[in-house]
């Protein structure tokens, strides 16, 4: 259990070194035949997937979180690749605003998954669908200040006491207003993992 802030700073930063350490060891082409289909193992070459797509994936696998939710899903890569690392009981939540998902029409059946379209700023977007006990929250959305100060607002109280809070973007825009207005532990990743920054924080 993390108690404080330097205590979540070190959580953090052994998240990120196990993270790390796991996508030097991760045979690829192994893991993208368990869940891609054929038609993407075209699509999502190795080039172009061992950014924060896959350090996703690495993060899902170390944290090993039992509900997870995305806010913003485009086409639903990034979901598709913490789909990917999920274990069997656990659930993904993913919400967009519009109705795209076509790298996860061949997941629609897996029970892990729940694919809403609604804005997430709208609670009654997930209808009867429980998003209390957020292990795992991914924002995505419009990388602007305003929305993920919104968002941070809103789903803050929703998260369990070990969650993970995961940002890609930080630099675009003005969300870099919103990760300096952050005071919980937070690590960011510069462009190791994505040009426009990524950054992970323990509430």
């Amino acid at each position: 259990m993390r108690t404080d802030q330097a205590n979540r700073l070190e959580w953090l930063t052994d998240v990120r070194r196990q993270a790390e350490e796991l996508l030097a060891d991760l045979h690829f082409e192994d893991r993208f035949e368990a869940f891609l289909r054929e038609d993407q193992l075209g699509k999502w070459r190795l080039d172009n997937v061992c950014g924060y797509y896959w350090f996703l994936h690495a993060l899902v696998l170390v944290t090993r979180p039992r509900k997870v939710l995305e806010l913003g899903r485009c086409l639903g890569t990034s979901a598709l690749f913490m789909l990917g690392a999920l274990e069997d009981d656990a659930t993904l939540i993913t919400v967009d605003i519009e109705e795209r998902a076509s790298d996860l029409l061949h997941c629609l059946d897996d029970p892990r998954l729940r694919v809403l379209v609604g804005n997430d700023l709208d609670l009654t977007t997930y209808g009867d669908t429980d998003i209390s006990g957020i292990d795992f929250l991914f924002i995505d959305t419009d990388h602007t200040c305003a929305q993920a100060t919104k968002e941070w607002e809103l789903y803050s109280p929703y998260l369990s006491e070990n969650a993970l809070v995961v940002f890609d973007d930080i630099t675009m825009n003005d969300m870099g207003r919103f990760w300096d207005s952050l005071t919980c532990a937070k690590l960011e990743t510069g462009g190791t993992y994505h040009y426009t920054g990524f950054g992970i924080a323990a509430p």
